[in-house]
């Protein structure tokens, strides 16, 4: 625009916002801008190349872009990012030079908003990725600090009209609660809108049947159902019409474009009719729409929150404070994020290690089945590693940190666990690519009618062209998937199956291979006494080393010890026998005397087993130093798994049984279960595990069970994983299902109800396409007009409900294996 086109003109429009700017602020040639903010947005969209969307905007003269945003933003907030205190604490560093950093986005709300705020980085060319994970609102993002500051993407973010936040646990709870309730409030006007709308609707119609209602009350009824109708269409669409400009700015056809238009449209035009004195308004169609599609956002908002993790998995593992020694000698609690390597760090029995270390002082018995799967506690001594979040069981140990915080092996697997993307089911993404074509063909289609029906009359083109648009609106099928997921996950947690992505239940069906952890999975994860082997010499009779073995067990809180005492107290008539100068020896066992005997229960290397053939795995009872009886424990397996296997194998279900623990251990398993020992692996650490998975993954979907920590990243590398209760709260935060019971019939009717949930959505999508296929052919050739298609629409929506609710998934009791076997 040149110069001296201000000659004469009081204001020109903002070139990105078009907001009135007096003429005397424009000099010389444009662009010209209202504020800062207008001239940084003009610029970063032309730099990207991304100008079509002023093309696009103008051509569609239904948007205010910056109407629908929210404010940029000019607090210190976007600058907490530059922060240096804050890159300390949340951004990450690599050896590449680059840094990543998870951040809390308010306001997403579909798939499309996954899609914009993945394209980030063709905004800025410092920016490596963008991966948004959407059941968290985690947008994790990694970049190069050279060339672009978190601060200025965290702006950029916020101009894309969404609300970046530090990603903090607590933070993150809060700030859910809050959209949440924005979305009830929305929800909650809009239904009053609707009722308002639709009250006024029957009378202008009755007045229509009748003909005795005056001009001047029908202008009144019209102009009271504009006002109603108005906050439906603007306050509580608000997210649609944010979508709506995201997917102009990407130059994307999306659901929320296509809602937002025919809002706008429809809502103009009854205002226009209105204006001029026709009687064709639509604002109770409007107002209705609306509803139902809030209904469902809401519905499915509702059933994720209920599934929503407490994000303090982390204190859960690892203790947020640890007993530090201090240069005076005296140890002093400090945080454990505060632990430095060289540090040195008291640990007593009961407690968790707060830092990777070793033992510089002390013995003691540790459990690592949080991280290895092995169901047998460990000695340790001086020089032994020890691990974050592991268990000491007895003893007190000095240990010298080698990591801590995220540095620590714990803290690297939950790291990478939480990297996790959760993507759409296959049918989702199918309506995605629908969705995508959808506006542009309805345009088409739109305009089509109107030229044809202009031959005809000009006011019958108008109407027809109104109806093609009210009808063709998929709310019908953008409400399907995530009705019936949403309902599918809310029954399910009534079941005690959790769903936390609503996905898998689309590709749980399309698995072939299972993946099941041993310890605490198919098995009990509580030790047993297998078998008792007394070998007492003439002067002791076997009553004798019972009542013995039976009195030093009671004494300790060994897993191995307490299981001999339950064993012997249940299946032997012995008693307690008068023991003294009793004395735990951690990581070895116990010892006492009985008189003038000494007594010793633990490994075998403690009470002096010199027989060359005994097995160094068993627990061993001596009396004075000769070995009196030997016993054989084991971890035996849930009543049900057997079951379980038996159905997965007649549906046809390829089985692996991966775990930490010791071969004999699992081969016993195998054998107990009838499995074939071939397809059971030993000895698999996390890495195994996720790699045995992904191997799996080439010749077709796989489902991974467990309960450990040390299953977490072989359930997130699966396509559907499954958590079972009776493992840690961290492994259960990142697992797409997991089970509140650990009850193994739970699993038969996960894959029972994700069964006919698939079902269910293959009805509501065929029901969705019949309708916009019919509908929109109605009312092209002339039969269907405005009204028709205005009732039409809600009653798409409400048939879609009621398949949704009539659905038998996850309906049936959870009872016994045989009623679920297809």
């Amino acid at each position: 625009m040149d110069g001296d086109v201000l000659v004469g003109t009081t204001s020109v429009p903002c070139s990105h916002c078009g907001t009135p700017i007096p003429a005397q602020q424009c000099q010389g040639e444009g662009p010209w801008f209202c504020c800062h903010g207008c001239r940084t947005v003009y610029g970063l969209l032309h730099e990207a190349g991304l100008e079509e969307y002023y093309r696009l905007r103008d051509r569609s003269g239904v948007i205010d872009p910056e109407a629908m945003l929210p404010a940029i933003p000019h607090s210190d907030h976007d600058s907490l990012f530059d922060d240096p205190d804050f890159i300390q604490q949340h951004v990450q560093d690599h050896d590449d030079g680059s840094c990543s950093v998870r951040l809390y986005i308010e306001g997403v709300h579909c798939a499309a908003c996954v899609w914009l705020l993945e394209q980030a980085p063709r905004l800025y060319p410092g920016l490596a990725s963008a991966r948004l994970n959407y059941q968290r609102s985690c947008l994790q993002l990694r970049y190069n600090p050279n060339t672009v500051t978190l601060g200025s993407i965290a702006r950029g973010i916020r101009r894309l009209g969404y609300r970046p936040h530090p990603w903090i646990a607590a933070a993150e709870h809060t700030r859910a609660t809050r959209e949440r309730r924005v979305w009830i409030l929305r929800f909650a006007i809009a239904a009053a809108s609707m009722m308002a709308t639709m009250h006024l609707a029957v009378n202008l119609f009755a007045g229509d049947l009748t003909g005795d209602l005056e001009p001047h009350a029908r202008s009144f009824f019209g102009w009271l159902s504009f006002l109603t109708c108005l906050p439906a269409v603007t306050w509580c669409a608000m997210p649609y019409h944010r979508g709506a400009v995201g997917a102009l700015r990407a130059r994307r056809a999306t659901l929320d474009l296509t809602v937002s238009l025919v809002l706008l449209s429809g809502f103009t035009i009854s205002t226009i009719h209105l204006v001029i004195g026709r009687h064709d308004v639509y604002f109770d169609a409007m107002a209705m729409f609306i509803f139902f599609l809030l209904a469902g956002r809401l519905l499915f908002i509702m059933a994720k929150d209920r599934v929503r993790g407490d994000a303090a998995a982390l204190t859960m593992l690892v203790p947020s404070h640890a007993r530090r020694e201090m240069p005076d000698g005296n140890f002093r609690s400090v945080a454990s994020q505060h632990l430095h390597p060289g540090d040195h760090i008291s640990v007593q029995g009961g407690e968790r290690f707060p830092a990777d270390g070793h033992v510089i002082s002390g013995q003691g018995t540790v459990d690592n089945a949080v991280l290895t799967g092995e169901s047998m506690p460990l000695a340790v001594g001086l020089e032994s590693s020890v691990r974050a979040g592991t268990l000491l069981m007895d003893g007190t140990l000095l240990c010298q940190v080698e990591a801590a915080g995220a540095n620590t092996q714990m803290g690297k697997l939950l790291a990478h666990l939480h990297s996790d993307q959760s993507g759409p089911s296959p049918i989702a993404a199918l309506v995605d690519r629908v969705l995508a074509w959808f506006a542009p063909v309805v345009a088409i289609l739109a305009t089509t009618t109107f030229l044809l029906w202009l031959q005809v009359d000009l006011s019958r083109a108008w109407e027809q062209t109104i109806a093609v648009l009210i009808v063709a609106c998929p709310c019908a099928l953008g409400l399907a998937a995530p009705l019936i997921q949403a309902l599918s996950v809310n029954r399910a947690a009534r079941q005690g199956i959790l769903i936390r992505d609503a996905a898998i239940q689309e590709r749980l069906t399309q698995c072939r291979h299972v993946v099941l952890d041993k310890t605490g999975t198919l098995t009990t994860g509580a030790m047993h006494v297998r078998q008792i082997s007394f070998t007492p010499p003439q002067h002791i009779t076997e009553i004798q080393a019972q009542t013995w073995c039976q009195s030093l067990a009671s004494r300790s809180g060994h897993p191995a010890s307490r299981a001999i005492a339950s064993h012997l107290h249940h299946h032997h008539d012995s008693h307690q026998a008068p023991l003294t100068e009793v004395v735990d020896v951690p990581g070895q066992g116990i010892q006492a005397r009985c008189g003038s005997h000494l007594l010793r229960l633990g490994t075998a290397a403690f009470a002096q087993d010199s027989n060359p053939d005994a097995d160094p795995g068993h627990t061993v009872l001596s009396v004075d130093g000769l070995a009196v009886a030997r016993f054989t424990l084991y971890d035996p397996p849930r009543p049900e798994a057997a079951e379980l296997i038996a159905l997965l194998e007649q549906q046809g279900w390829s089985i692996t049984v991966a775990s930490g623990d010791h071969p004999q251990a699992v081969a016993d398993c195998a054998r107990a279960l009838n499995l074939n020992p071939s397809t059971c692996h030993a000895r698999c650490s996390p890495e195994d595990k996720r790699l045995l998975v992904e191997k799996l993954e080439n010749n077709g979907g796989v489902v991974m069970i467990g309960d450990g920590i040390n299953d977490a990243a072989a359930l997130q590398a699966a396509s559907v994983g499954i958590g079972i209760r009776g493992g840690l709260q961290a492994t259960l935060q990142v697992s797409p299902v997991f089970l509140l019971r650990p009850d193994l019939a739970l699993i038969a009717a996960l894959l029972r109800g994700a069964r006919k949930s698939r079902i269910s959505l293959r009805q509501c999508l065929v029901w969705s396409l019949i309708y916009n296929v019919g509908g929109i052919a109605a009312a092209m050739i002339g039969w269907w007009g405005p009204w028709i298609c205005a009732i039409a629409m809600p009653t798409s929506s409400l048939t879609i409900i009621a398949i949704a609710l009539m659905s038998r998934a996850f309906r049936e009791p959870v009872s016994t294996f045989t009623s679920q076997t297809p």
